[in-house]
């Protein structure tokens, strides 16, 4: 326990202040760059903001103590917070803390006792627009809303009643244009989305993709009682034209489907895909709400024979019988009324130019053969759906996930045909930038990781599955659409999902480039690869959020590549650092210096301990790149390399007298700006820390 005096500056004022005295946690200070978001007067020393950095740790973890609901603050914690200037408690109030505000924190917590303090006492904004932790909108992202909607979405009653009697919007937007009264509908809180719509709450308002609250609410048939009794719009769409009945179609709730009907939805209402409901059920496979539509409405015979080829196609693996007595039914049904399958598709090399069975006696053949009924499944998506459309994309690394599973090379390679036609696909559909086309990309690359482990267990019985050109035009493929995409990723802001995704591949590239290296089986082959690297390495491609270049990733061991499709056999770190990839870098003509984001050279990061290669440093060496290069924290290589016992380089003989020069400037501090020539003095520059 201790207690601070210090003075702090208003303009011409200057009034003593004393910190009251805090308990400090070990490891709970941050570091100094969050100090930016409690900021105190200007002469407040490190010390001082510790002191106040602890002071809001200590209020939100009051906050967090379930113990202390139904109370306020501690007597303490509120004595200390009330000394501190009215600047200062606002900016503690509205400041972010582990992505969340304290007065967020409170309203989820139902503690209103603390939020009552942090409006009254310290002026916090009720129409603050903060993180919500448990916003349900978006669970996997973060996105802003009022406290409001953050109390809806906590599903806290207490919380809410207070915020509209303290004056709070109750229609105050989200980042996403959702207002409080969509977040409740959302998670199916039928007292919090009453009591807001009988304080003016208005049910018919849209956010920005035009959801609605009746969108919102399709699982709950009860909620959407409601609604419709108050006035929702049944027939409104958002940006892709889909309805509320869509949505309940997607949410599978059948009870909500029958409500909305009856209350005059429109059941042959079409997407901007042109896609009706029954589609929807069919090639989600959801049955019973498929067979309840066909049942209550009358659907062209194509329309409906559609629906069903799809349901059948769903069930595949999970319900074999059920999928062929669907696919039987439709065949009777071509054959009475002499209706041929529409449209006919081409046979594709990734389905193993199978073709469509088009009788009962071609299906028999097929029907104990489980390989082959998936790829007719993905036929019959691809006929009727496209091979464009996000279900079809789905259903391919699905298929594919139960054929790599299998483990056997026949199986293994039926899976890198559909997942690299799901990416080609996903490629001229999304671009490098999309979380889809990363997923995939993952996903190929750990396949093919695990294939490389199996090179030990190759036989001709059971040969690797992975074929050059299949892995060169893979390349090719990632490499071009890079190139296309990197100058419009230069343009700041940068959203941090295309930075993450356009990274996820830049970390591929390198692995692509092992797995080339080690299937090449002649010297054509060899000549094909290092002509696709000096693309690469002429484009300069690096890591939007590392700096990092090939040459850097190549010379470190590399964060894991994740997949839920793969059952892992091997590591990414099982083959890097990687001297052969590392080398034709160089032969290429990699940058040999180059910086990433801390300034370090591909040669230091080589030097880390956890990265260490001999034969890579001795390579980066070799291709004159510089001992004495310090990055931002001061580390230098020739530092790093002195500690190895086993390392053979002389160092000395390394290092020039030019560069010995520089050092001995920067390590005296002899002013040299502006007294040497502007070639020289950059060449000084960087041999300093920075």
């Amino acid at each position: 326990m201790f207690s601070l005096t210090f003075s702090v500056q208003f303009g011409s004022r200057s009034a003593s202040q004393s910190l009251p005295k805090c308990v400090v946690r070990e490891g709970t200070v941050p570091l100094m760059s969050d100090y930016e978001l409690l900021l105190g007067p200007r002469d407040w020393g490190p010390y001082e903001r510790k002191c106040l950095d602890q002071v809001r740790q200590n209020l939100f973890h009051e906050i967090e103590d379930d113990r202390g609901l139904g109370r306020g603050l501690s007597k303490a914690l509120r004595g200390r917070i009330e000394s501190l200037p009215s600047s200062v408690r606002k900016k503690l109030a509205d400041g972010i803390y582990n992505k969340c505000a304290p007065l967020f924190r409170a309203c989820e917590k139902g503690k209103t006792e603390i939020a009552d303090f942090l409006i009254r006492v310290c002026d916090a904004d009720i129409e603050q627009r903060g993180v919500s932790i448990t916003c349900v909108l978006h669970p996997d992202e973060w996105y802003l809303c009022t406290p409001l909607g953050g109390a809806c979405a906590a599903g806290n009653f207490r919380a809410v009643k207070y915020l509209i009697g303290k004056g709070a919007n109750v229609d105050g937007l989200s980042e996403c244009g959702s207002t409080p009264l969509h977040i409740a509908c959302t998670a199916k809180k039928q007292d919090i989305v009453e009591f807001l719509v009988c304080n003016g709450a208005d049910v018919r308002k849209q956010n920005h993709t035009g959801d609605t609250c009746l969108m919102n609410a399709v699982r709950s048939e009860k909620l959407c009682k409601y609604l419709l009794a108050k006035g929702a719009d049944i027939h409104a769409c958002d940006l892709y034209d889909r309805t509320a009945l869509h949505y309940a179609v997607a949410g599978g709730n059948v009870q909500t489907i029958r409500l909305l009907l009856d209350h005059g939805a429109d059941p042959v209402a079409e997407t901007r895909d042109g896609e009706d409901v029954l589609r929807m059920a069919s090639y989600m496979g959801v049955a019973p709400i498929a067979q309840y539509l066909i049942n209550r409405y009358i659907y062209p015979p194509e329309r409906m024979l559609h629906a069903v080829d799809l349901l059948g196609a769903t069930m595949i693996d999970s319900s074999n019988n059920h999928a062929i007595m669907y696919w039987q039914s439709t065949n009777r049904l071509r054959q009475l009324g002499d209706l041929r399958k529409q449209p006919e598709i081409a046979p594709r090399a990734a389905f193993g130019n199978s073709v469509e069975f088009s009788s009962d006696a071609e299906l028999d053949l097929i029907a104990f053969d489980g390989a082959e009924l998936r790829i007719q499944s993905c036929i019959i998506f691809e006929r009727i759906l496209g091979i464009d459309h996000e279900y079809t994309l789905r259903l391919l690394m699905n298929k594919g996930f139960l054929f790599e599973h299998a483990l056997r090379e026949r199986d293994t390679r039926r899976c890198f045909d559909l997942w690299i036609l799901a990416l080609q696909v996903r490629v001229r559909k999304h671009s490098v930038l999309h979380s889809d086309t990363c997923t995939t990309v993952h996903a190929i690359m750990r396949l093919m990781e695990n294939a490389l482990h199996w090179n030990d267990d190759e036989t001709e019985d059971n040969p690797n599955p992975l074929r050059f050109q299949e892995a060169l035009a893979v390349f090719q493929l990632l490499l071009s659409n890079i190139i296309e995409v990197d100058p419009l990723l230069r343009i700041q802001p940068i959203h941090w999902k295309q930075m993450k995704n356009y990274d996820g591949i830049v970390h591929c590239l390198p692995l692509l480039i092992h797995v080339l290296l080690s299937i090449a089986s002649n010297e054509n082959e060899r000549h094909l690869i290092r002509c696709a690297v000096k693309d690469l390495v002429r484009k300069k491609i690096r890591c939007l959020y590392s700096g990092e270049t090939m040459l850097h990733l190549s010379a470190s061991r590399p964060k894991r590549i994740e997949s839920k499709f793969v059952v892992e056999v091997g590591r990414t770190s099982d083959f890097f650092p990687n001297v052969k990839v590392t080398k034709l870098l160089l032969e290429c003509g990699a940058d040999v210096d180059a910086y990433d984001r801390t300034r370090s050279t591909p040669l230091l990061v080589a030097c880390l301990e956890s990265n260490y290669n001999a034969e890579i440093v001795r390579a980066l060496v070799e291709h004159g790149s510089h001992l004495d290069r310090p990055n931002n924290a001061g580390d230098r290589p020739c530092s790093l390399l002195a500690k190895y016992s086993e390392n053979d380089i002389a160092l000395g003989s390394h290092i020039t007298l030019k560069c010995l020069c520089a050092n001995t400037i920067v390590w005296h501090g002899i002013p040299y700006r502006g007294e040497l020539h502007r070639s020289l003095e950059n060449f000084v520059r960087e041999h300093e820390p920075r």
